[in-house]
């Protein structure tokens, strides 16, 4: 799964077979698992060599977004005390992060602008992306984190979309600082194949919390593979 093949052919042994001529229309040939077979008609000439090529076929966009047309289906919830809801909207150049957001001008943070407050308990949630059809799926989008190391923390998390179940956590605890934005990726477990999705961004933070700037979100795109 994942793979394409070419099918090359040379009337003699040149160096090089990824230089050979497509055999006739036979390119970017889709893998059949779990075994790829392939009829041709049998050449005229005495003598003709072969090669298959295998290589991974590009990523197919299952889900991509920028945050630039706005909130769209992404939905947003507080289950701890009130005060540090994930707004979108652009980054102030005062705070964190001062490159505003990592393309465009709009991504979600935990207050925009400014900083989280204690007992925080809040969370993100994407629409529902289908990988029904999906072999292998990659999750990767960029983050910017200052988020305090002791008792703060974010979590990444999969749910079934038919009815909210858990998937998996894909990460469980997301801290610390990163000094701009950076690009996260993850390789969505094979529990979520053949499956609808959400995916969750939630971000907690304890009663004795420092006033730091919190967790970023920008670009999420879900790919094959």
């Amino acid at each position: 799964p994942g793979k394409l093949y070419n099918l090359r052919s040379s009337l003699d042994l040149q160096p090089d077979p990824d230089a050979w001529p497509i055999h006739l229309t036979h390119e970017n040939i889709v893998a059949t698992p779990p075994r790829n077979s392939l009829t041709i008609p049998r050449p005229p000439d005495t003598v003709r060599f072969f090669v298959i090529e295998e290589f991974p076929a590009p990523p197919v966009v299952l889900y991509d977004e920028d945050f630039e047309p706005g909130v769209g289906e992404w939905t947003t919830g507080v289950d701890g005390d009130p005060g540090s809801d994930w707004e979108l909207g652009t980054p102030n150049s005062i705070f964190e992060p001062a490159s505003g957001a990592h393309s465009g001008v709009n991504c979600f943070g935990t207050i925009i602008g400014g900083t989280y407050s204690v007992s925080a308990n809040v969370w993100l949630l994407s629409p529902e992306i289908d990988l029904t059809t999906a072999a292998v799926a990659t999750l990767s989008y960029f983050e910017f984190r200052d988020i305090d190391d002791f008792g703060d923390s974010g979590s990444i998390t999969i749910f079934d979309a038919a009815d909210d179940s858990l998937i998996a956590v894909l990460e469980a605890d997301v801290t610390g600082l990163n000094n701009d934005w950076a690009e996260v990726t993850f390789e969505m477990p094979a529990a979520a194949l053949g499956k609808t999705i959400q995916i969750e961004f939630r971000f907690t933070s304890d009663p004795t919390s420092l006033p730091l700037f919190g967790w970023y979100i920008d670009d999420v795109l879900v790919t094959e593979p």
